[in-house]
Parts: structure tokens; C-alpha cells; sequence
């Protein structure tokens, strides 16, 4: 499994991932688990997964985001989190990712939302949906 590059789980039941299900597939560029059970998401999630751009949990039931989840991905491209039931995020959560060019947020349950949590992030075509 070495060689996969893309890992859909969609329209499961799935309640939670342990972060060791991911070791080894270095070459893994997506990681779709939407319309399952999620409620966190575990800080290692995504550890030694350099080549990840892809990570989609829309529609899920996730309440809160660690603010270094995504550091062990610099390379990502996409973050969909659409249709949780996050109220917030830390400001560091999305910031100095220069490669990141899409965000999904939206269908929340956000407070309110600071936007220099996307300093220094994005490439020019980079796109926002609260």
C-alpha cells in the first residue's frame, strides 16, 4: 500500500481514526472521510505525510480543530471541513501555509471568525468559503 495516493472512507460510520492507520503510506496525496460519525481528530492525524494536498471531513461531526493538526501536512493544498460543528478556530490554525489554496469552513457553528488566521497563507488563486 506503499504506492496510494488516494484514500476515500465516504458515507461510513466511522467515529474516530487512530493516527497509525496512516503510517507508511508516504505517497498519499488525498484523504476523504466525509458523511461519517468524526467528532475529533487526533493531533498526529496526518503524521509523516509530507506529499498529503487533499483532506476532506465535510459533513461529519467534528467539534474542534488542534491548531498544529495540519502542520504535519505543509504541503496541503485543501482543507474542507464543511457541515461540522466547530465553534472556533486557534488564529495559528491555517497560518504560513504558502501552498494552501483552498478552505472550506462554512456550515459551522462559528462564533466569529479572525482573519489573520490566513496570514502568509495561500497561493494567489486561494479561496475561502465561510
Amino acid at each position: 500500500m506503499v504506492n496510494l495516493t488516494e484514500l476515500i472512507l465516504n458515507s461510513n460510520q466511522l467515529k474516530q481514526i487512530d493516527p497509525k492507520q496512516f503510517e507508511g503510506l508516504v505517497n498519499l496525496k488525498t484523504i476523504s472521510i466525509k458523511r461519517n460519525l468524526l467528532e475529533n481528530l487526533d493531533p498526529n492525524l496526518f503524521k509523516g505525510l509530507k506529499n498529503l494536498r487533499n483532506v476532506l471531513f465535510d459533513d461529519n461531526r467534528i467539534t474542534s480543530i488542534d491548531p498544529n493538526l495540519f502542520r504535519q501536512a505543509p504541503n496541503l493544498k485543501q482543507i474542507w471541513l464543511t457541515n461540522n460543528k466547530i465553534t472556533s478556530f486557534d488564529v495559528s490554525t491555517f497560518q504560513g501555509f504558502i501552498e494552501l489554496d483552498e478552505v472550506r469552513i462554512g456550515f459551522n457553528s462559528l462564533k466569529s471568525i479572525d482573519l489573520k488566521m490566513f496570514l502568509g497563507t495561500f497561493n494567489i488563486s486561494g479561496k475561502i468559503f465561510c
